[in-house]
């Protein structure tokens, strides 16, 4: 991987930074932990997902349990610095899929988070952008003037990488787009 940009910080009150870099490469699975191996009935070992592996609907089921910390408790530390980024990887392996030009940029202030654009040129055959405010980092946060764009073209295919099963139907669907 190779990595280009800058950034500065500003120790005042509040740590305050602002950085742009660019990424060329970054292959998530040699970091994530993979998933445990079954044997088929024809003997040939097969990769699954873990159970309890996080994926949708994992965060709804989390916090539920007794005890159980909430699964957003770790965004109130953005609430102690203010940020300016501008991010872009040329290329995100994940689960094997390469995901092309990723591009963030967006302000942290006083616990909001203003994102000026989050987009993705291609991911399973499919490209988006969001944009928005996400305020009460602190606690329960809220979003207002979420704006989505994404549009797919194999969506059995972007469901399953976005972990989900793809309804029977859906692979005669043909080009999807939501905004």
């Amino acid at each position: 991987s190779r990595l280009t940009g800058g950034g500065t910080v500003a120790t005042t009150k509040r740590l305050s930074f602002g950085a742009e870099f660019l990424l060329d490469r970054l292959n998530l699975d040699a970091y994530l932990p993979k998933p445990p191996e079954k044997t088929t009935k024809t003997g040939k070992k097969k990769a699954t997902k873990a159970v309890g592996e996080p994926g949708v609907g994992a965060a709804a089921k989390a916090g539920t349990e007794p005890g159980a910390k909430a699964p957003l408790s770790a965004l109130k530390m953005l609430t102690t610095l203010d940020a300016n980024l501008k991010a872009r990887i040329k290329t995100l392996v994940f689960e094997g899929e390469q995901i092309k030009d990723v591009f963030f940029d967006g302000t942290l202030h006083n616990g909001r988070l203003k994102i000026h654009r989050l987009s993705v040129a291609k991911m399973a055959s499919a490209s988006g952008s969001v944009s928005g405010i996400i305020d009460g980092l602190a606690g329960e946060p809220t979003a207002t003037g979420l704006k989505f764009d994404v549009r797919a073209r194999d969506v059995p295919r972007f469901l399953r990488l976005a972990g989900l099963d793809p309804p029977v139907l859906s692979k005669d669907l043909g080009v999807i787009r939501v905004r």
